[in-house]
């Protein structure tokens, strides 16, 4: 093989490897740029409503969301019939419970 086939089959991968990429997304991305920012979540924990401080999240086709929580460290599975995702802190009376570190 030829140096010129080796460089047209790399160039070939390289555009369908990105273009699987950027047509799939990644993460919380979609294709249509619907990327949110996601700071809280009011999570459904034993009939009472907890309130938690989202580190980080991902969302699946289902409806599950899966998050990890900045105060307490645990890394919860929630569902959209029992957990509000919220951009912003929520007002108190959205919740009955703060999540806190863990020892207080």
């Amino acid at each position: 093989m030829s140096k010129k086939n080796i460089a047209a089959g790399l160039l070939c991968t390289a555009i369908v490897a990105s273009a699987a990429f950027g047509l799939a997304g990644c993460g919380n991305m979609d294709i249509m740029d619907m990327h949110y920012n996601m700071g809280y979540i009011v999570l459904k924990e034993n009939d009472h409503d907890v309130l938690h401080k989202v580190k980080s999240w991902a969302d699946s086709d289902s409806e599950a969301v899966t998050f990890r929580c900045e105060h307490c460290g645990n890394y919860v599975w929630g569902s959209v019939n029992n957990a509000n995702l919220y951009e912003n802190r929520p007002p108190e009376y959205a919740y009955d419970f703060e999540c806190t570190e863990l020892g207080e």
